[in-house]
């Protein structure tokens, strides 16, 4: 075996998953067309963001930063074809023998908003199989305030935290009542190298004078937790704050879940630590 075609097998592994078992059926009672345009996102590989068009594929890694555009051609309602790939930013670091033209896919499993696709590449017998998501592109946004529903939410305090490439959490003052806030958990897209969000859930909180908010940087049973989000009062940076309310933004429930206090800790020296364990 080449060097190239180990280097895209272990690509397509990366990207799709795993090797087709060929055991997959079509569902030939859902309908195709509903994803042949549109925002989707690859699961499993969730940094993986693609924005398709009548006849472009444009796909948005945000790990690398590598954006890269391919024509697109449907074959019939459930099969299509993707070549003359093109880099439009950043770095390929497939070699250049590596043959990236054309390939062959066919939609062969739907459930709801996601569907399966089995991608077969040319000149080379192997098939991979991806799941991927359509994403309600109307429910995008830059910022929180932007939405109707939260646009009152637009005071001079704020402030946001990735908690890694897929998820963050922001912060937002209530522009008439100074003491209120909303706290946000989001999904994160990365198209064309700027970020935009899908609400996951909110709620609502208030902090006093001399009480912070620490979205990064806390401590749960005494390990560094990012899914933990605090308000504290400090007197002392070097020493542990008083927690006054805390909460879990559970990345597997897509949730904002409240957690006992007594096992939350934070100090205001530690923002910005780098943790070797990550």
């Amino acid at each position: 075996m080449t060097r190239w075609i180990f280097y895209i097998l272990t690509a397509t592994f990366l990207l799709f998953g795993h090797k087709s078992n060929g055991q997959a059926a079509k569902d030939f009672t859902t309908d195709c067309n509903t994803f042949k345009t549109g925002i989707f996102k690859l699961v499993d590989y969730g940094v993986y963001t693609i924005v398709r068009s009548d006849n472009k594929q444009r796909e948005n890694d945000a790990l690398t930063g590598l954006i890269s555009e391919m024509d697109i051609k449907w074959l019939t309602d459930c099969t299509y074809i993707l070549f003359n790939r093109k880099v439009i930013k950043g770095v390929d670091k497939a070699p250049p023998k590596m043959n990236l033209d054309t390939f062959y896919n066919e939609i062969i499993h739907i459930d709801g908003n996601r569907y399966t696709v089995a991608t077969t590449f040319k000149k080379l017998d192997f098939t991979a199989e991806a799941i991927l998501v359509k994403v309600d592109s109307s429910s995008l946004f830059r910022d929180i305030s932007d939405l109707p529903e939260f646009k009152e939410f637009n005071g001079t305090t704020r402030g946001g935290t990735l908690i890694d490439v897929n998820y963050s959490v922001a912060y937002r003052q209530k522009t008439e009542k100074k003491n209120e806030y909303l706290l946000a958990f989001e999904e994160v897209f990365t198209i064309d190298h700027r970020g935009s969000f899908l609400l996951l859930d909110t709620t609502t909180f208030q902090m006093k004078a001399k009480q912070y908010i620490a979205t990064s940087d806390c401590r749960y049973d005494g390990k560094q937790d990012k899914e933990i989000v605090a308000i504290y009062a400090s007197n002392n940076d070097n020493e542990e704050a008083k927690i006054i309310r805390a909460w879990r933004v559970n990345r597997k429930t897509l949730k904002i879940e409240g957690v006992e206090i007594g096992k939350v800790k934070y100090k205001v020296a530690d923002n910005n630590l780098f943790y070797w364990n990550e």
